[in-house]
């Protein structure tokens, strides 16, 4: 995360040329799902050589727009968790409740405005939590998982312009949850509904309505 340091005073959010606004300028690893922790440090340690620079060229992108009071610094700032804190913390708090918690979620909606429709047996909040934490992957993946659905959408009809409205999220007894996205079709009533394996689409159909 980028910081910027006036006089010793620090803050995260860089204040913007509009009136009222800041940007915060972050990137994140996070844990797959299943992830051994070994396994994830190690590809972390691989994968963080390379933010510093994202963040630097998204910084030098944006500089027109920001109000950066003078004289100020820009420091990075790095933080790493530990096993016992990802614990403590898992989620990505991408995805804002709004009916349920994440050990018994019901429906949730992302910054997108993406809705998360959950179901599983409301009796076991381990089976619960860990379908919340499935969707919030989901959500960190969401703009590489887009733009796949869209495209296999419009390869089944050619003037499709669908878009990405919600996904459900399903306990099938397997070790693997059901995972569908339902995108509207600008052109047609209905919804295109997509299966998706490892979030990667698989077959779609027509279907009149988000199932509730």
């Amino acid at each position: 995360m980028l910081v910027l340091d006036r006089d010793g005073a620090l803050t995260e959010a860089l204040p913007m040329a509009h009136p009222h606004r800041s940007r915060v300028f972050q990137r994140s690893i996070s844990r797959k799902l299943g992830e051994p922790w070994p396994a994830f440090v190690a590809r972390a340690g691989v994968e963080a050589k390379a933010l510093p620079g994202e963040l630097r060229q998204e910084f030098e992108d944006a500089v027109n727009e920001l109000a950066l009071p003078a004289p100020h610094q820009i420091w990075y700032r790095l933080t790493w968790n530990s096993e016992p804190e990802w614990e403590r913390n898992r989620g990505l708090n991408l995805i804002e409740l709004e009916r349920g918690n994440p050990g018994d979620p019901r429906v949730g909606r992302d910054a997108n405005g993406v809705r998360y429709l959950f179901h599983h047996d409301h009796n076991d909040t381990t089976l619960g939590r860990h379908l919340f934490d499935h969707a919030e992957q989901l959500c960190a993946d969401l703009e590489r998982v887009r733009g796949p659905l869209i495209e296999f959408v419009r390869a089944q009809q050619d003037h499709a312009k669908p878009t990405l409205e919600a996904f459900t999220l399903r306990d099938t007894g397997e070790p693997a949850f059901e995972v569908t996205a339902y995108l509207r079709n600008a052109d047609a009533s209905g919804y295109w509904a997509v299966r998706l394996e490892d979030f990667a689409p698989v077959e779609c159909g027509l279907v009149s309505a988000i199932p509730g």
